[in-house]
Parts: structure tokens; C-alpha cells; sequence
């Protein structure tokens, strides 16, 4: 804090009227929240819990899921997913730095506090903060970053905040080995887990998870929290009632990629997410737009296979009720 207020960074100025701007409402309303409470939660499993969990795959599950174009705490009552650093926080009271989780703990300042207690997250560990209130808004990133005043302060409208850090890949091809896939997997759903199960009516508001400067890819980030979410439902309380949304901002491709998901949206089941996510491990692609193609052809293939035993039954029903006809119209 003593950092931020010597700086002459214009950012720091803004992180810091982000932090007052917190204490200016919390004061003014502070009747009606004060007595609020909020909870910081640590889930963890390790991997053979998860191996056992996920049997479900095989599920033919069908998952509730869309994409915006929007950001992620723009989901009003959700749980925003945090594309956290290991350590909780990150540099959001460093002196440069406004990256995702930087103004996640600037717009939710009461975050801010598991920066005191909460040790940094193991491979098999995710972090739940329930009931923040939403005390700032925002323009632009990182150097650009400028606090904003909200257009009105609900306090009576409550967010989570669910911290899961991506592992880093300097090269691309890593990230396809099973090894890397399973410890995304384990984080991802360890994460969306606690998120559900402590919160099952608020939709889970996620988007590009470790694919900034973490360069993860978004195609297989997104199939990754598909099957996590998946899993998850199957230990929900009320997971009809709940949703996974993908926002991807100004990525035009993610959104389209994630229409011609919808598109399939019927066929899209943890079944058919898991043989995916096993035919393109290890696959070495040329582009991501190669990577998308053999995602959605997969998916199809999936499709392809759910019609087929609905088209051979009804043409075994007309071939015995023509054998019936035949056999009657003799017997005449």
C-alpha cells in the first residue's frame, strides 16, 4: 500500500481510488452490510479422487452452456472465474501490474484480504470467496486501466470469486500431453466442484482461462471447462437450474467457435467432450484454426453416431412390418 501511494504510475493512482472508493460506500452503507458475512474456501483432490470421479464421463449428460461477448464479472450473481496466479492476488497492489485477476480483486476489494492467509494454491487446489459485493467498475487493462464509479451500487447483489491458476506452457505442443491435460483437468474441476456445490443456482462466468500470458490454448481451455463443469453438475445439489458461460470480449473466432458449438449443442455430452479431449492429445497441429476443425469433425463424428441407431431401429421397424405384410398377404 505504502508502494502505491509514493508511485507517480498513473495505474497506481487508479488502484487506489479503486481501494477508496470501497471505503467511501462501505462507510455510507455500511447499516445494511456490515453484518454481511464472506467465506474463503479451499477445495482440493488429489488424483486419484478425480480419476473416481470421473466414471461420469460416460455419461450422455447433456451440458447447459453459451458465449457472449462480453467479460466475465459482467454476469450479474455469478461466480466469475479468477485466471488467477498461484498466489491469490496476484500484483493487484503491485505498483505496474492490472491484469484479469488484478481488477477482479480491485472491483471485489474485499478479496483483497485472502492476500493475508490464503498460502499459494497446489496443482490439486482452488479457492471460493462467496458473498464479495461489487464496489467499482472499469475501463481498459493493464497501463490503461481507469477506476470507474458504478452506475449504481447494488449491495444487496452478491458475486464469488473462484481463483483456479493455469499452468504455464512456453511451448505449445505441451499442453496436448496427457500429463499437462490431466493437471488442467484437476485444477479446473476441483474449482468448479466447490463452486457448485456450495452455490448451485449462480452460473459459473469463465472465458479465456490461461490463455494470455499463461499461452494456453482457448480451443482445448474450452473443452477442458466443458467436462469439468460437466462433472461438476453430477455432484450439484440443483444442477439444472445452472449454466456455464463462456465470455470471450473481442475474440471474434472463440465466439464463432463457440455458435458452431451451440450448434451441436444436443449432441454435446461429457461422453462426446471426453473421446474429443482423447483424440486430440498429443496431436500436433499446424494452427488453431486446424485444432478447431478436428474439434467440431469430432463432435460431428459424435453426432453422426447418436443418429445412426435412431435411423437403423425405424428402418428395422418398416423391414418387419413389410415382412409382416408379405407373410399375412401369402397366408391369404
Amino acid at each position: 500500500m505504502e508502494e502505491l501511494k509514493v508511485s507517480n504510475v498513473e495505474v497506481t493512482q487508479e488502484k487506489l481510488r479503486c481501494i477508496t472508493n470501497y471505503l467511501k460506500l462501505f462507510f455510507s452503507n455500511r447499516d445494511q452490510i456490515e453484518s454481511e458475512e464472506i467465506h474463503y474456501v479451499k477445495n482440493s483432490i488429489n488424483e486419484q479422487q478425480y480419476l473416481n470421479r470421473s466414471l461420469i464421463l460416460k455419461s450422455n449428460q447433456s451440458l447447459n452452456f453459451r458465449f457472449t461477448r462480453q467479460k466475465n464479472e459482467d454476469q450479474r450473481q455469478s461466480t466469475v472465474v479468477d485466471f488467477a496466479n498461484e498466489n491469490i492476488g496476484g500484483q493487484a497492489l503491485h505498483y505496474k501490474s492490472c491484469t484479469q485477476e488484478d481488477i477482479l480483486m480491485l472491483i471485489y476489494p474485499e478479496a483483497l484480504i485472502s492476500m493475508l492467509f490464503v498460502q499459494p494454491m497446489k496443482a490439486n487446489e482452488a479457492v471460493l470467496i462467496q458473498n464479495l459485493i461489487k464496489y467499482n467498475n472499469y475501463t481498459g487493462y493493464e497501463n490503461t486501466f481507469k477506476q470507474r464509479n458504478l452506475e449504481q451500487f447494488r449491495w444487496e447483489e452478491k458475486y464469488n470469486l473462484l481463483a483456479i491458476d493455469a499452468e504455464v506452457f512456453f511451448d505449445d505442443e505441451d499442453q496436448f500431453s496427457q500429463k499437462n491435460i490431466n493437471r488442467e483437468l484437476i485444477k479446473c474441476y476441483c474449482g468448479f466442484e466447490i463452486a457448485l456445490l456450495r452455490e448451485p443456482k449462480y452460473a459459473i462466468s469463465t472465458g479465456k482461462w490461461g490463455c494470455g500470458i499463461f499461452k494456453g490454448n482457448p480451443y482445448l481451455k474450452t473443452l477442458i471447462q466443458l467436462v469439468c463443469y460437466g462433472q461438476a453438475c453430477s455432484a450439484a445439489k440443483d444442477p439444472t437450474n445452472n449454466e456455464i458461460i463462456f465470455n470471450v470480449s473481442s475474440d471474434v473466432e472463440l465466439y464463432s467457435f463457440g455458435q458452431e458449438l451451440l450448434r451441436r449443442k444436443e449432441f454435446i455430452t461429457l461422453n462426446s467432450l471426453e473421446v474429443t479431449l482423447r483424440r486430440i492429445k498429443d496431436y500436433k497441429f499446424n494452427s488453431n484454426e486446424e485444432l478447431r476443425m478436428k474439434i467440431l469433425n469430432e463432435l460431428q463424428k459424435k453426432q453422426s453416431s447418436v443418429r445412426h441407431p435412431l435411423r437403423n431401429a425405424l428402418l428395422g421397424c418398416v423391414l418387419i412390418s413389410f415382412a409382416g405384410f408379405l407373410w399375412n398377404w401369402q397366408m391369404k
